[in-house]
């Protein structure tokens, strides 16, 4: 996930991603299939992991605290030591 964060699903190349992950290629294959499926895993973790804050977000009363409570959590998210800035994940042009 973290090498997809900071290249980008285009600059991340395989041995970035199976050294981030410390295995070899062909085990990347039989547990992934191909570096799409892979990228698809990290999103959906990505998502899981760290914005937890989007469904709190919507659940608000009324759309002022919705949108003040998803900024707060942008905010804080962005402002983590150690996460990267910007997007996740640059878009995956194959990912559709």
């Amino acid at each position: 996930m973290q090498v997809f964060w900071e290249k980008g699903y285009e600059g991340a190349t395989l041995n970035d991603l199976t050294d981030a992950m410390r295995i070899n290629r062909s085990s990347m294959w039989a547990a992934f299939g191909n570096k799409e499926e892979l990228f698809k895993k990290a999103f959906e973790r990505y998502v899981n992991t760290y914005q937890g804050f989007i469904p709190v977000a919507f659940d608000k009363p009324t759309f002022r605290e919705t949108i003040e409570s998803a900024l707060r959590g942008t905010v804080d998210f962005l402002s983590t030591p150690g996460n990267p800035k910007g997007l996740p994940i640059a878009e995956c042009s194959a990912c559709g």
